[in-house]
């Protein structure tokens, strides 16, 4: 059932439930639409402005494991253990599209900023789409799994991690250019607003860095994490890093330089382990959401002390601001999504 709830300072939030823990939250571009996935193979697609929903129950023959919204149209794409690939309607809340996303589930579904292409992984396979989910190119096949997709800012390039380093892609041609080595597995990947850093969370609970244009031996680590690294995210003008380290945020200063050598900012209000975390697109704030169903938000360049903290509930999966700053949604272990009004 859903319900709209007031919480202290005003803050509207309001709250549905899915029947399994959320795999994914995704925005549309107007932050009118909320789209979100499950465990259990569900879309949830949620007008914010009217409250009114549409559910589908068996979206994926199996679980969501991917969701993206376009971030110029009213469509978003979800990636199931079915190995398919659907392409949504928004508004109307229908499939335009089933593609085939490969043999394997289909692990990772990524829009260009400027959304003109999406790209998707599934095991070693690698593909390009149009954004009317015609295919662009088939990739040689990794040699390993594809662990992560990320974009260029400017949408002319991406990269993926697999065993053995970074490979980079130019969206017209067919094979990578550039290998970035790591004899490591990675789990994530992120590019820099500014283009000038990818940096990879690895399996030895690690951050691995490498400065484009990039230059042998160049590349560097933070290292002394707890565990490993799949929640990272940078601020929009990359200055800075934030990474969990367990209960706490590290976050490590850019700002076009390397940190190296400098101490980074350390972030202390959870009680218990960071599971999500995302800068504001354009604004300042940093949201970080624990398995306790906590939620703080900070301004980092300002202090490290928090700026509001709430009990959402159960153990929180993810956390999105909306793409105008001012709505942040989340999802529970146990299938709640939450969606408040932030007004800093």
């Amino acid at each position: 059932m859903n319900k709209e709830l007031q919480t202290q300072n005003n803050q509207e939030v309001w709250r549905t439930q899915l029947k399994d823990y959320i795999t994914g939250l995704s925005w549309s571009k107007d932050a009118q639409w909320l789209c979100a996935s499950s465990a259990a193979g569900e879309i949830c697609v949620i007008n914010t402005k009217t409250t009114q929903t549409y559910t589908h129950a068996e979206a994926h023959a199996s679980g969501i494991i991917c969701l993206a919204h376009s971030p110029q149209e009213n469509k978003f794409l979800s990636g199931g253990q079915d190995g398919k690939i659907r392409l949504w309607d928004t508004e109307a809340g229908n499939t335009i599209k089933e593609l085939e996303g490969g043999s394997h589930w289909v692990e990772h579904v990524n829009w260009s900023p400027n959304g003109k292409y999406f790209a998707s992984a599934s095991g070693k396979l690698l593909r390009l789409w149009s954004a009317q989910g015609e295919l662009i190119h088939e990739y040689i096949e990794a040699g390993s799994s594809i662990a992560s997709l990320c974009w260029k800012a400017d949408s002319s390039e991406m990269a993926y991690a697999c065993y053995g380093g970074v490979k980079i892609i130019k969206v017209e041609e067919k094979e990578p250019y550039q290998t970035l080595p790591w004899q490591n597995s990675m789990i994530s990947l992120f590019w820099s607003p500014d283009s000038k850093f990818i940096c990879a969370g690895t399996q030895d609970n690690c951050v691995h860095v490498w400065p484009l244009p990039y230059l042998l031996k160049s590349d560097f680590q933070m290292s002394g994490y707890p565990g490993k690294l799949r929640n990272m995210a940078w601020d929009s003008e990359a200055k800075f890093l934030a990474t969990p380290n367990d209960a706490e945020l590290i976050l490590w200063k850019f700002a076009g330089k390397i940190p190296i050598g400098t101490a980074p900012l350390t972030l202390s209000g959870h009680s218990t382990k960071i599971s999500a975390l995302q800068f504001q697109h354009k604004g300042k704030l940093l949201a970080s959401a624990d398995v306790e169903g906590r939620v703080v938000l900070w301004y980092p360049e300002s202090s490290d002390k928090a700026v509001v903290k709430w009990k959402i509930g159960n153990e929180l999966t993810s956390l999105m601001w909306a793409p105008n700053d001012l709505q942040l949604a989340t999802g529970s272990k146990n299938g709640e999504i939450v969606i408040m009004d932030i007004r800093a």
